[in-house]
């Protein structure tokens, strides 16, 4: 995808989202675009990112036409949501992707892949994701980085 531009990321003052937008900023190639909370536009972590230019957009992740308006021009949405996010914000986040043109979405899956994993409800909101990209015909990409040590093995 030579011609992607603008990149929305959703969680980014997060544990996962807070490294991947430094890395967009430093690289300089790309249109970074914040979605956070409305609560957390005035976070230090998301001003930090607007003072080094990224632009923010401040959504509610129940609002599908509000988060279709801030998407509109992304080429790609990077979601680096939360648990809660996953389970509750996600789905939204990827009909209204849909409804504003994005050509790739990349959902919040960091972590182990969950094929033939128990029922837990994690694992059945990214198999819900999965099959709703595929009715909306939402071209997705997964990143399955492992389980990150540093989080799940805290004393």
């Amino acid at each position: 995808m030579s011609d992607v531009k603008v990149i929305a990321v959703a969680g980014a003052s997060g544990y996962v989202g807070k490294p991947v937008v430094d890395e967009l900023l430093k690289a300089g190639t790309f249109e970074v675009r914040i979605l956070t909370r409305k609560s957390g536009v005035d976070g230090s972590v998301v001003q930090d990112f607007k003072t080094r230019g990224a632009s923010v957009h401040g959504v509610s992740y129940e609002d599908e036409s509000e988060l279709e308006n801030a998407l509109k021009g992304v080429d790609v949405v990077l979601s680096t949501l939360n648990a809660g996010g996953i389970t509750g914000a996600q789905p939204n986040l990827l009909r209204a992707s849909k409804s504003a043109g994005v050509k790739l979405f990349m959902p919040s899956e960091f972590g182990d892949p969950f094929e033939g994993e128990e029922e837990a409800e994690i694992f059945r909101a990214k198999r819900d994701l999965h099959k709703l990209a595929k009715e909306l015909e939402v071209p997705i990409t997964a990143i399955l980085t492992g389980l990150f040590p540093d989080y799940c093995l805290v004393p």
